[in-house]
């Protein structure tokens, strides 16, 4: 891939994670009524209502952290700032986020079972970003003692 592709990826991408972050938004405040006609609709009780609600949230707040620490690894990507510790960070910061979307979303499983299989892709997802996370760091240790020797 040549410089003006990356680029152009790296634009669009950092794109959608403003969109994304103004979709969160946007679900964060419309938990409360969507959970409540959802309820409502389905003819459940409202005795885990406020458990949902709060899950949601959790699930939200964790979502804004990943969509920034995003953003803020496109913006490292470039300014050709790849193979640093930053990197590793943030890369580190999206894996924990998925595996905390994974426990809302397990817990979500006790009452809709649908939530398993987001669990599952969230789990999934931060082992690929943990393995994409080590790949990194053996990178940047090499690329340091590439540079210590010069």
């Amino acid at each position: 891939m040549n410089k003006s592709n990356i680029s152009f990826a790296v634009n669009v991408s950092a794109a959608l994670t403003i969109i994304i972050f103004l979709a969160l938004t946007v679900i964060a405040v419309a938990i409360p009524g969507a959970t409540g006609r959802y309820l409502a609709y389905k003819g459940m009780g409202t005795e885990h209502g406020t458990l949902i609600i709060i899950l949601l949230y959790v699930s939200d707040a964790v979502a804004y952290v990943a969509d920034i620490a995003l953003f803020m690894l496109l913006r490292d990507v470039k300014a050709g700032e790849v193979f640093s510790a930053k990197s590793v960070s943030k890369l580190t910061v999206l894996s924990a986020c998925c595996f905390a979307e994974a426990v809302c979303y397990a817990a979500l499983a006790c009452i809709f079972i649908f939530s398993s299989a987001i669990a599952f892709a969230a789990v999934f997802m931060g082992a690929i970003l943990s393995v994409v996370r080590d790949v990194i760091a053996k990178a940047v240790e090499i690329k340091e003692e590439n540079d210590g020797t010069i």
